[in-house]
């Protein structure tokens, strides 16, 4: 039921962008041919009638001519395309994603590229663990998560009650998280991966190309120009859709041309009070549908440049966090380049902030646009005596006895 639901709310969208911009383009075409056909046989209304002499359908004629001349063209550059310009353009038909993903894509994205993030946090932290003899420090957990200060002392509880681990403090105060029963689980976890903090994924606009999403923006653009311009005729000029000339009723000329094309043919096709369809169904409703077609992307762009700043804060954090385990004592905020575009936030400031927050949280000294930390430097270097003194063998499952009369 949800899967047909979103299916029909895409189809919605479609029906409303294209097919007004098919329907307001058919007007268009309707007041060309009307305008021809009054040129060639005479601009009253009931020129039209055999008594007329038949100009209008001369003008007619003289019209379908010119598209029959385009269809001609159209064909010939068609019959005379080579075969490797078919293939080519079968390949990128079939390639092209169908027009309601396309269209809902621009408008309401494609979801969150780091959905579930939260396990393959996880795995990573697990995986260090696994790899570290089971222990951790807070400076580590910083770097394979990318949580700041604050947030990791939170997160770090959690993971603690989940794989039953405890808080251990050295003889000189060093405060470490042990996990042992991590130890004790079937497998092996490469080292590779237990060095590895992954980065997330920046937040991209629409799986679409460029120039699909500008298509669409021109035709919602086309939808507002047209919506709007049957609403402000509707209201300045309402059911006058004919002015009187020496030779009888005609079409009001000029700006209000196709407006009172359009009326004109909304008559034929028998409806009783034209403006009201013309003033709701080619007015309010497009209008309405545009406004928020442009709007919905726009706000939605505003927000995504947001998250992704975020993003971005979060694995330069981890970028910096990784540098000072390897440097404590000789950290160059300046000298951080990230080689990936996801850990390179737009404001430059927020490289500073974020080397900030890291010292003053690890009580760091600045020497002259570097960091010296000490702190992390003796925290690094006591747990690795800890884990030097870890038998990794005495922490593995033992052999299973099994009942032989069981």
């Amino acid at each position: 039921m949800i899967e047909t639901s979103k299916a029909l709310f895409k189809a919605w969208i479609v029906v409303m962008l294209v097919g007004y911009f098919v329907l307001f383009i058919a007007l268009a075409l309707f007041a060309m041919i009307a305008s021809i056909a009054m040129q060639q046989g005479g601009s009253g209304r009931d020129s039209r009638s055999s008594s007329r002499g038949g100009g209008g359908l001369g003008g007619l004629w003289l019209t379908g001519r010119l598209f029959d001349s385009i269809i001609r063209i159209w064909f010939y550059s068609e019959l005379f395309k080579s075969p490797e310009t078919r293939y080519r353009q079968a390949q990128n038909r079939a390639q092209r994603r169908p027009l309601h993903k396309a269209v809902f894509s621009h408008v309401f994205g494609d979801g969150d590229p780091n959905q579930g993030w939260e396990e393959t946090e996880k795995k990573a932290v697990v995986a260090f663990l696994q790899t570290h003899k089971g222990v951790m420090t807070m400076p580590e957990f910083i770097a394979i998560t990318g949580r700041t200060p604050q947030d990791a002392e939170t997160a770090i509880s959690a993971y603690l009650l989940e794989f039953e681990g405890t808080p251990e403090v050295t003889e000189n105060g060093t405060l470490y998280f042990s996990f042992p029963k991590l130890l004790a689980r079937v497998g092996t976890t490469p080292d590779i991966f237990g060095s590895s903090a992954p980065l997330k994924k920046l937040k991209s606009f629409s799986s679409n190309t460029k120039k699909a999403d500008n298509t669409f923006r021109l035709v919602n653009l086309a939808n507002v120009l047209f919506g709007g311009y049957f609403l402000a005729n509707a209201i300045s000029v309402g059911n006058m859709f004919y002015v009187n000339t020496a030779r009888g009723l005609a079409l009001r000329g000029g700006f209000p041309f196709l407006y009172s094309a359009t009326g004109y043919l909304f008559e034929m096709l028998g409806s009783a009070n034209p403006v009201n369809l013309i003033f709701w169904g080619l007015g309010v409703t497009p209008l309405f549908f545009s406004i928020l077609f442009f709007a919905v992307p726009m706000l939605r762009s505003i927000w995504l440049s947001r998250e992704n700043e975020q993003i971005k804060a979060e694995n330069l954090r981890k970028v910096m966090a990784n540098r000072i385990l390897a440097q404590p004592l000789s950290f160059v905020p300046a000298l951080i380049e990230p080689m990936v575009p996801e850990a390179v936030p737009a404001n430059p400031q927020t490289a500073e902030l974020v080397s900030k927050e890291l010292a003053a949280w690890a009580q760091a000294e600045p020497i002259e646009g570097s960091y010296r930390f000490d702190r992390v430097y003796e925290v690094q270097k006591e747990i690795e005596s800890v884990r030097s003194r870890i038998d990794i063998e005495s922490l593995k499952p033992g052999k299973t006895i099994f009942d032989s009369h069981a």
